[in-house]
């Protein structure tokens, strides 16, 4: 997991506070599962991540809000969340993405392992009178 947070960080380098934020959450939401879809703004995005994490809400909001004000009004003054609120956020995501990665592994397991404890019967035979 270090190398992977190595490898990011070396992908954040030299974008902006807001950039490297969004980017951040962003690519981290699509491992666990959640990509921002192609007609999707940065506030859908951010809603539909809030409502999956409310307890992130207030982060999630400002780091969208940070993007959008930086990207389309130029001199606005923008404020990201601390570092300890992106902190939580990245953490949370990290976990919903290996819970869901461990969840699309083992289910399909555990479906398989049921069929084949025998609850479907055995085919037979046609019995000719």
């Amino acid at each position: 997991m270090l190398s992977v947070r190595l490898w990011l960080a070396r992908e954040l380098r030299g974008l902006r506070l807001f950039a490297a934020a969004y980017a951040e959450m962003g690519w981290l939401a699509n491992i666990a599962g959640l990509p921002q879809h192609p007609a999707e703004t940065p506030a859908e995005y951010a809603q539909r991540l809030a409502h999956l994490f409310p307890e992130h809400a207030t982060t999630i909001y400002g780091i969208a809000t940070a993007c959008v004000a930086e990207r389309y009004r130029r001199g606005a003054v923008t404020r990201v969340p601390t570092e300890d609120r992106r902190q939580a956020l990245r953490r949370t995501l990290t976990r919903y993405a290996i819970q869901t990665a461990f969840q699309r592994l083992w289910l399909p397991l555990r479906r398989g392992d049921r069929v084949g404890a025998g609850s479907q019967p055995a085919p037979t035979a046609p019995v000719y009178l």
